[in-house]
């Protein structure tokens, strides 16, 4: 099984070209189960990025209560959620062929 995801970082507020870029990736990158690959969250693009970059430090070390931060947290919590019917898919493969 193979795990594929898609984030989008984008402009806030929204500009037309991103809403029709996200509404494309949505539409067009989709999973074998005709589920979009792009996470529901989005990544706001903003300066902060580069500024802790720059430090040689993570969003989570330079501003840990920065919304992108947040963002990208609950980004993981999606990627979470994906990789446990995986995990379970595996196993259970695991115990048929055993």
């Amino acid at each position: 099984m193979l795990l594929a995801v898609i984030v989008c970082a984008i402009p806030q507020p929204k500009t037309r070209l991103a809403r029709q870029l996200i509404q494309y990736v949505e539409q067009s990158c989709v999973g074998y189960d005709g589920q979009s690959l792009k996470f529901n969250t989005d990544i706001t693009r903003t300066v902060v990025i580069q500024e802790a970059q720059r430090l040689a430090k993570t969003i989570f070390q330079y501003d840990p209560s920065h919304l992108v931060a947040d963002q990208y947290r609950a980004v993981a919590r999606e990627l979470e959620e994906r990789i446990i019917p995986l995990r379970t898919h595996r196993h259970q493969e695991s115990v048929t062929h055993a």
